[in-house]
């Protein structure tokens, strides 16, 4: 029996992608890595869980079930020389491979004429992550990935592999249709008081010492409700402080807090008043991020 534990990095506490190639376990956030083990280090069994598949996996799967079939593998490892994403273009672009597998990279941009079918492995997993605009972004990538079949006089034809084939996103973006998909999203936000009905800013702070943070997260605390009493009702919103998504990078710990504001000027007066309220502590280091990218 294996306990099926993830083998999590000491540094950030997330889990290490394995590198069958250099039969490394790296963490994508900190750049650990350490030979992968022969054992499982919490259970001891010889068989244990690296995650979800990865491209080198799917390439091994591949190779198995279309022996014949030239294949080229596009990922951030096999993508580290210099004119490699070049040596693919002109490959696919020569009828020099027969299946092109790859990440993120590979779902735009690309306009060959003969590709007839795309598979879009594990489609949702973006749906599984704590940002408001996660739908958004699988409706995206499907929608993208999508487009590169069929661009030529032949017929495209496009396989999704999803664990919630009946989510709006998943719907939609099968349907290639942006209203409906829109329709709903929009009809979220606007309940949740999110973006682009609301402002949003997300202040973070770290520090290597967990206990010293969830104190100093009290004194935020009380700065949060101070704040939010000199606003009328629904003018701002704000969410924590608590725990961040990703709550270790690094040796850091990481506690975040949301701010939601129905206007610009709102906002800006929110984080005047938090920055004059607020003195940092030596060991504590706090930035501001406005209209942020991620909220992990």
């Amino acid at each position: 029996m294996k306990c099926g534990k993830l083998i999590v990095c000491k540094n950030c506490e997330i889990s290490m992608a394995y590198h069958r190639d250099r039969e490394e376990m790296q963490c994508h956030y900190c750049g650990l890595f350490y030979p992968s083990p022969r054992k499982c280090p919490e259970c001891g069994s010889y068989s244990f869980s690296y995650g979800a598949p990865g491209t080198q996996k799917l390439l091994q799967t591949i190779k198995i079930l279309f022996p014949d079939a030239r294949v080229m593998r596009m990922d951030s490892d096999s993508a580290r020389k210099k004119d490699t994403y070049k040596t693919m273009y002109n490959r696919m672009k020569n009828g020099e491979v027969d299946i092109l597998l790859g990440t993120q990279m590979i779902s735009k941009g690309l306009d060959f004429p003969d590709v007839t079918l795309v598979g879009i492995i594990m489609a949702d997993i973006s749906l599984n992550v704590p940002d408001y605009r996660a739908a958004e972004r699988c409706f995206q990538l499907i929608t993208q990935v999508a487009g590169r079949a069929g661009r030529g006089e032949k017929a495209g034809e496009v396989i999704v592999q999803t664990y919630n084939p009946e989510h709006y996103a998943i719907q939609a973006a099968s349907k290639q249709d942006y209203l409906s998909f829109v329709t709903e999203e929009l009809e979220h936000r606007k309940t949740l008081y999110y973006p682009p009905y609301y402002r949003l800013a997300r202040i973070v702070f770290t520090c290597s010492d967990l206990s010293l943070l969830k104190l100093e997260m009290r004194k935020i605390e009380q700065i949060k409700l101070e704040m939010v009493s000199k606003f009328r009702l629904a003018e701002i919103l704000v969410i924590g402080p608590s725990e961040a998504p990703l709550n270790k990078i690094n040796n850091q710990h990481r506690y975040h807090m949301i701010v939601k504001a129905r206007n610009h000027e709102l906002m800006r007066r929110a984080l005047e008043m938090f920055e004059a309220s607020y003195k940092t502590e030596s060991y504590i280091t706090h930035y501001i991020d406005v209209d942020p990218a991620s909220l992990m």
